[in-house]
């Protein structure tokens, strides 16, 4: 397995992961409410989130030539 899948790294996604679906923050009131960790971890992996996707759509697009 890998180093990084860790159990900070499960609760990390699970946090990202809820506040996905449920469309809303882990805390109640708006970003200043939140935790500064808890910020870093769904911008972090908003931005990976973004980046798999973008990869994928360019590996389709190719497959299309």
């Amino acid at each position: 397995m890998l180093a990084y899948l860790t159990d900070e790294f499960f609760q990390c996604w699970e946090i990202y992961h809820t506040s996905e679906e449920l469309g809303c923050l882990p805390f109640s009131g708006g970003w200043a409410q939140q935790p500064e960790w808890m910020i870093k971890v769904i911008m972090l992996f908003k931005r990976e989130t973004a980046l798999w996707e973008l990869r994928e759509y360019e590996e389709n697009k190719n497959k299309g030539k």
